[in-house]
């Protein structure tokens, strides 16, 4: 029976990337068993499977990718990403700007890219509001110019100074790039207030810090 052996080379780690790229090149007829593999008990097994189905390229795998979105565990998130990101499936694209809330960081990062290769300019406005995370943050301006975006507002263009690291231009800009930080430290979300943080640590202003103390503690 085909199932059982598929199930033994998708658990096995050392053959799983080489059994998910052959089961790829098999084809529809690799499907059906795949799609019944992403709900195995094994997470390896299920990783493998969203793996291979995102090789085969057939439309009919959309829907248990993005089903695969809600798995319990990361790796197979991870690689559903990843999988519906190469399908070139617009279907995808309101359940990878929901993942972009994802609980694991790599998750959140496998939507991003997947994002960007579907190209859709629906993804924009949800990945503008990701450019405040500081560990995304380069990432998410890499996608958003790939997509077209121009900033919109001082804020767009001060955060995306900051993705680029232009450190120069932002304390030539040191007011408005004050401003805009401090705005960030307000809106109460615990990643955009890490991210301004940071970013006043990264530009060394010292005389921030009266001014930090006063906007935290009123906080």
């Amino acid at each position: 029976p085909f199932r059982s052996p598929l199930l033994e080379a998708l658990e096995d780690s050392s053959a799983r990337e080489g059994t998910a790229a052959a089961l790829g090149k098999i084809g529809e007829s690799a499907v059906l068993p795949l799609i019944e593999a992403l709900g195995d008990v094994d997470g390896n097994v299920r990783m493998g499977a969203a793996e291979a189905l995102g090789q085969i390229g057939d439309k009919q795998v959309v829907v248990p990718l993005i089903k695969a979105l809600e798995d319990v565990e990361g790796k197979v998130r991870l690689v559903a990403t990843e999988a519906l990101g190469k399908l070139g499936d617009n279907r995808a694209v309101a359940p990878l700007i929901k993942t972009l809330e994802d609980t694991q960081e790599e998750v959140r990062l496998g939507a991003i890219v997947g994002l960007g290769n579907l190209g859709d300019k629906k993804a924009i406005d949800p990945l503008v509001k990701n450019l405040t995370d500081w560990k995304r943050r380069g990432l998410v301006a890499e996608v958003l110019l790939k997509l077209n975006w121009k900033p919109q507002s001082d804020g767009d263009r001060i955060h995306l100074m900051v993705a680029h690291e232009k450190v120069g231009e932002l304390k030539m800009n040191w007011q408005l790039t004050q401003t805009v930080l401090l705005h960030d430290i307000s809106s109460g979300e615990y990643r955009t207030i890490e991210y301004a943080l940071y970013t006043f640590i990264a530009l060394g202003k010292k005389e921030i810090i009266p001014v930090l103390n006063a906007k935290l503690y009123k906080e």
